[in-house]
């Protein structure tokens, strides 16, 4: 009983952890701009297939394997970079002050188009990239072995919520965005 416990609050805090980081940028944005972006699932997967086939390359080339984390980091901020100024310049600074449901709907149409182009560079074939989180080994909790990979983002959905809470409740920069949030004006 106590091990099924265990194992029911450990896979809920690794799926919790997954879904308080992406809601975390979600929130923020729409709390800023009251813009509901819904194009950062096409961020994310791009994201994915990206350093999942520069990270097939750099293993395929025998290469170190720290260099697995780097190509990680630097495609994910890349690719919210690129994608982040193509989508804001190109279609959300058009549907600033419009109606909620215009906005979903045009961002959902830019969704649609990105996994398209997704669709049409990469196909349809899934693409693995395990060689960083076999690199971190596992560890076995109450007879279950889990890979410390997906461990960490618990602890890094926690370093999250910690500074976040930091940086808007003690920090200046935070007063002013909580206050921006609240008033624009």
């Amino acid at each position: 009983m106590l091990q099924t416990l265990v194992i029911i609050l450990i896979d809920g805090l690794r799926y919790g952890s997954y879904l308080f980081i992406v809601a975390v940028g979600l929130t923020l944005i729409f709390g800023v701009q009251r813009i509901l972006n819904v194009t950062h699932g096409s961020f994310y997967a791009f994201g994915a297939y990206l350093a999942a086939y520069l990270g097939g390359m750099w293993y395929d080339n025998e290469l170190p394997d720290f260099g697995g984390f780097v190509i990680i980091f630097l495609v994910a901020i890349g690719v919210g970079v690129v994608f982040g100024v193509l989508i804001e310049r190109g279609l959300l600074k058009h549907l600033y002050g419009k109606d909620e449901h215009i906005v979903v709907l045009a961002t959902f149409a830019a969704f649609l188009a990105l996994e398209g182009v997704a669709l049409l560079i990469w196909g349809t074939d899934p693409y693995y990239f395990f060689q960083p989180m076999g690199m971190l080994g596992n560890i076995d909790i109450v007879e279950m072995t889990y890979d410390i990979y997906n461990l960490s983002l618990i602890a890094l959905a926690l370093l999250i919520s910690v500074g976040l809470w930091y940086f808007l409740a003690k920090t200046i920069w935070g007063r002013m965005l909580l206050a921006v949030i609240f008033d624009r004006e």
